[in-house]
């Protein structure tokens, strides 16, 4: 018999966009950020009560080093846990996924993700190697 009294606690894998920041703390790079998503697991209780126009899902996700650009859209790997602020996604893994479109790997380049790339240098990438850009910049 399972004496202990915590909640089950459910992994996630999420597929949402960055929606708003509503925390970060520089130094220890820990972040809380709102996540914009179609995924109809998201449990209720994480949900914002909120109505949007877009008729997405919002809800908050926590962890360390999230990216702050809706350049992209984000697959979210963690679990939901209860804090004092409600149910939220704790973010243990990330990544990007980027569109393979002209206008998505300009908005990822331009979307201040990569150190150095600011929006003229990305058009101009983008410019000269088109959907490419991320691959040829991985070489």
């Amino acid at each position: 018999m399972n004496t202990d009294c915590s909640e089950n606690i459910a992994r996630a894998d999420l597929i949402g966009t960055f929606d708003g920041k509503i925390f970060e703390n520089p130094a220890s790079r820990y972040c809380v950020i709102r996540v914009k998503s179609e995924d109809g697991s998201i449990p209720v209780q994480a949900r914002s009560s909120r109505r949007y126009s877009d008729h997405l899902i919002r809800f908050t996700a926590v962890g360390y080093d999230l990216p702050f650009t809706d350049a992209v859209e984000l697959k979210l790997s963690g679990e939901w846990v209860r804090s004092k602020y409600g149910l939220q996604l704790q973010v243990e893994d990330w990544r990007e996924i980027v569109p393979q479109t002209e206008d998505g790997v300009l908005a990822y380049l331009g979307s201040g993700l990569i150190k150095g790339i600011g929006k003229k240098t990305a058009a101009d990438i983008v410019m000269r190697f088109g959907v490419d850009a991320l691959d040829i910049l991985e070489c």
